[in-house]
């Protein structure tokens, strides 16, 4: 009968109720318990979405003191079908004048026609194709022309040996090999033998390069379709010379594509202050979640309704920190002393303390007038490095360099935190399991005593009706 639960059979008691009632009362403690585990754990979350969010601050702070990240530019042509900027970060500045005598183009040559279902005259023999320290030995297959040029053609390509083949029918049933290099420019020939350089080689055992009309016996081109060209153009009248029509570092840390001979265009190139205020804006951003993450472990209620980190130490010390940081003044001989001279500052035209909220407010355009007025002085307001005994460093470096003390993940005092809270939960848990342990052997127990209570009165029950039973019996005589 043990594992049986008799449930008020014989008392008529809901004694599964009284049991829930009984351990509810029973279990108290371990609510309690479990509610401060869930505040623990919510509070921990705080910190840890103002950990990360503060981590995201300093990366933002670090971008601002690069010297780089204030000489991004952008380029732009005056006529896109003539040359195409595609990269200019970091260019030079200024306007420089193209004049486009002639494209860069690659060598192309090509065979004799061939009539294409005659048969092949050339099957079986072999052509070697080689490329720098690679080379290909390619057997010709097939039984008519189209079948071998075809093949060949395959063959070529699979290579990868700098050298592209088409078979184009020139007429109805008339076919040509078409071999092009993959790179322009005068170095980059097709020749007969061994290639040098960027040049490609077609060489054979017999005359199949002949039979084909590739090269003559001397060696030469028969059928030129392009003739290997450099690109000849000037830049503000200087000449330039060009393998390839893709150009970089004419003008520094710039690239552009020459597209049309005989053209002329002009390329500007300037620094392009969206982009340098694009930076300025993720470090604001930044540093407006972090307030945002303050403000909400402020306005955090435990399971008890009680605001427990309104006064934590650690949030007003970051907060006062980061007050402190962002309202100082600069040194390192910069024109700007603060931030709010460029553009950055805290609850601008507010003046009730009820309205304001600790954001920094951005004036892209007062940013952008100042960038163009005295870019090296902007970038001191973020970077400088005051080595003076006043320790004046620019806004962002201090950034960068302090708000790793409260989030580094060894020693940060954030993270310290964070553990703590690790240590708080594992204890509460060890506590609750323990607990749970005993909840469980107090429940066995009631159970028990109920259904032995159950089993006894189930026995009275029954010695009762045989008593009645017997008394029967006996008013029956």
């Amino acid at each position: 009968m043990s594992g049986i639960a008799l449930s008020g059979l014989f008392s008529g008691m809901d004694t599964n109720t009284m049991i829930t009632q009984l351990m509810s009362l029973e279990k108290i403690g371990y609510n309690k318990l479990n509610s401060r585990k869930t505040d623990f754990s919510n509070q921990q979350s705080q910190f840890r979405s103002l950990n990360t969010k503060l981590n995201t601050l300093r990366d933002a702070a670090f971008d601002l003191t690069l010297k780089a990240n204030y000489s991004l530019t952008s380029a732009v042509s005056s006529d896109e079908k003539v040359v195409k900027i595609t990269s200019a970060d970091g260019a030079v500045t200024g306007s420089y004048q193209l004049e486009i005598t002639q494209l860069a183009k690659a060598h192309s040559i090509r065979s004799n026609t061939l009539t294409a279902s005659d048969a092949s005259t050339v099957s079986g023999q072999t052509i070697t194709v080689n490329f720098g320290d690679k080379s290909k030995e390619i057997t010709l297959t097939g039984a008519t022309n189209y079948e071998v040029l075809n093949n060949l053609k395959n063959e070529i390509n699979a290579s990868n040996l700098g050298v592209k083949a088409t078979v184009v029918q020139t007429e109805p049933n008339t076919i040509t090999l078409v071999l092009t290099s993959t790179k322009t420019g005068e170095s980059s020939k097709i020749v007969n033998g061994t290639a040098t350089g960027s040049n490609i080689g077609f060489s054979s055992v017999g005359t199949v390069l002949q039979d084909l009309g590739i090269f003559d016996e001397e060696g030469d081109v028969v059928n030129e379709v392009q003739q290997a060209k450099n690109a000849m153009f000037k830049i503000n009248g200087l000449d330039i010379v060009s393998e390839s029509n893709t150009v970089e570092n004419v003008i520094q840390n710039a690239k552009f594509t020459l597209l049309s001979e005989n053209s002329q265009a002009t390329i500007d190139v300037q620094v392009d202050s969206n982009r340098i205020a694009e930076k300025v804006e993720a470090f604001v951003k930044a540093y407006n979640d972090v307030i945002d993450a303050i403000a909400a472990a402020r306005n955090y209620k435990d399971s008890n309704g009680r605001y427990t980190l309104r006064s934590d130490s650690t949030i007003r010390g970051i907060e006062s920190q980061l007050s402190s940081w962002f309202n100082r003044e600069v040194g390192g001989g910069s024109t700007f002393k603060h931030l709010f001279q460029i553009g950055l500052e805290v609850d601008k035209g507010l003046t009730k303390a009820s309205e304001m909220t600790g954001k920094i407010k951005f004036d892209k355009e007062l940013f952008k007038k100042k960038l163009e007025e005295d870019p090296e002085a902007v970038y001191q307001v973020f970077a400088a490095n005051d080595e003076s005994q006043a320790n004046k460093d620019g806004i962002a470096r201090i950034f960068s360099d302090n708000i790793k003390q409260w989030s580094n993940s060894v020693d940060g005092i954030i993270y310290s935190r964070i553990n703590g809270f690790d240590s708080q939960i594992k204890f509460i848990t060890d506590q609750m399991s323990q607990m749970e342990v005993r909840l469980t052997q107090k429940e066995e127990a009631l159970r028990k005593k109920f259904n032995t209570m159950e089993s006894a009165l189930s026995n009275l029950q029954s010695q009762q009706s045989w008593l009645n039973s017997q008394l029967n019996s006996l008013y029956a005589w």
